[in-house]
């Protein structure tokens, strides 16, 4: 679901199909970035590498109440998992 909200019309992207998807923090969807985001952290721990999310964000189509949803949970759960981040704006 993330890449259908966060490419939504941007053209160069098969998101560009998208429109007024919303992103609500439902659990489905807070369970997926949570889930992508410990397997991540699981390696970079294991590997005793450091991690850092670069260039994160959500194009200008979405509404803003959804994106400033998303970034915040998308930043916050980097941070609980000791990853640094720095987000991307269009």
């Amino acid at each position: 679901m993330t890449h259908p909200f966060t490419h939504q019309q941007a053209p160069w992207s098969r998101g560009r199909i998208h429109k007024d998807v919303h992103w609500t923090a439902s659990a489905e969807d807070a369970k997926a970035v949570e889930d992508d985001f410990a397997r991540v952290a699981a390696w970079s721990r294991k590997n005793r590498r450091l991690l850092y999310l670069g260039e994160f964000g959500v194009y200008q189509a979405a509404d803003m109440p959804s994106r400033v949803r998303w970034t915040a949970f998308v930043d916050r759960t980097a941070e609980r998992q000791g990853m640094s981040w720095a987000y991307w704006g269009f």
